[in-house]
């Protein structure tokens, strides 16, 4: 076990996500979350916003993209991840930043509903010659569809008219299986 800090945020989208590519080739996106308490005054029972803490978040790989390609300024969030101070010398002297480095994110559904879409990655496993191509119209990405048992892609496009109604049904009964809660 090691000795790193473990946090849960919940916050607010300070800035757009940035990305950077480093010289290997993994992405890295960057931005701010801030998160303020809402804190009940005992004498007047009312509630009042306490000190906005500030925290630069750091996502890599995949996670990096699927930042970048769902998350805006602005928007309300939930984060976890390794907390660490990081310190470099600046015009004014010494700063400091805390900075939590995200295995998880995702928008806060306490404030708003979301539509979930499973990214779709390139496989790793080797495949015949030009199977990917074939699948994609050339460019060797991989499309949205069913997998049947035999490895064999389906796109809705693909499937007759009659097994729409099936598709469907194995689509939910997936969903259920592979993203079921804990």
């Amino acid at each position: 076990m090691s000795n790193e800090i473990q946090i849960a945020v919940r916050g607010w989208m300070g800035s757009d996500p940035v990305r950077h590519v480093g010289p290997s080739g993994v992405t890295l996106a960057m931005f701010r979350v801030g998160s303020t308490p809402r804190l009940r005054d005992r004498t007047t029972g009312e509630f009042r916003d306490g000190e906005t803490q500030w925290f630069t978040v750091k996502a890599w790989r995949d996670l990096a993209e699927n930042v970048i390609a769902s998350l805006k300024k602005g928007m309300p969030v939930i984060l976890r991840g390794t907390l660490r101070t990081e310190t470099w010398q600046g015009e004014n002297g010494e700063r400091s930043a805390n900075v939590i480095s995200v295995d998880a994110i995702g928008a806060d559904l306490a404030n708003g509903t979301s539509v979930y879409t499973k990214t779709v990655r390139a496989s790793t496993a080797a495949e015949p010659e030009g199977a990917a191509g074939a699948a994609s119209g050339g460019d060797g990405a991989r499309e949205a569809g069913l997998t049947g048992p035999d490895g064999t892609r389906f796109t809705g496009q693909e499937l007759p008219d009659d097994v729409g109604d099936l598709a469907d049904e194995l689509t939910e009964e997936l969903a259920e299986e592979d993203y079921a809660l804990a």
